[in-house]
């Protein structure tokens, strides 16, 4: 067993704990769509979902360097995996970290709304292929997954603006000392 304060000390990038989660999502993913098959014979179906759904995870690793790119990602590998009549719960949770990383984690109010517009999207793409245009659903999905992006963007807000303040504060500091 390793010393608990070996563990302490260890302190990864914030990337290799992005690839990690990205890796983890995809292996997770696959294990769903291949689930328990044992006759590896007849598993040509499952490589589009396979394939889909690598897209629309592998992108969380670089969910905070390029947050807009990963969220269109994502959702995009959400779209077409539906598109083939795929499913995966593990890629309902890679939107919900790629729509709060695209909300915390972007450069600009902009960038972030930009985000927010791509779910827009792909909820009504969604919604359009749906066998049930009338269903309610899509309408609580986008205020759920909006609602993420919101958290993740007044995070960023909050702390650009603590940031904003810390400066300032600093720069009072230093004119009464210079005063003084």
């Amino acid at each position: 067993m390793v010393p608990l304060s070996v563990l302490r000390g260890l302190r990864l990038h914030p990337l290799v704990i992005d690839a990690l989660i990205a890796v983890f999502f995809a292996i997770v993913g696959m294990i769903e769509i291949f689930g328990s098959r044992l006759d590896l014979a007849g598993i040509q179906g499952p490589w589009p979902l396979t394939a889909f759904l690598m897209a629309g995870t592998l992108p969380l690793a670089l969910r905070r360097v390029v947050p807009l790119i990963s969220v269109i990602a994502v959702l995009g590998g959400f779209l077409a995996l539906q598109s083939v009549g795929g499913w995966s719960s593990v890629q309902y949770l890679a939107m919900m970290l790629a729509l709060f990383s695209v909300g915390a984690h972007s450069r600009s109010t902009r960038e972030s709304l930009a985000g927010l517009a791509a779910l827009l999207v792909a909820v009504v793409l969604s919604w359009l292929r749906s066998e049930n245009p009338g269903d309610p659903y899509v309408f609580f999905a986008f205020g759920f997954f909006g609602g993420l992006w919101l958290v993740g963007d007044t995070l960023r807000r909050r702390t650009a603006r603590m940031a904003e303040l810390q400066a300032r504060a600093s720069g009072l500091e230093r004119e009464r000392k210079q005063e003084s």
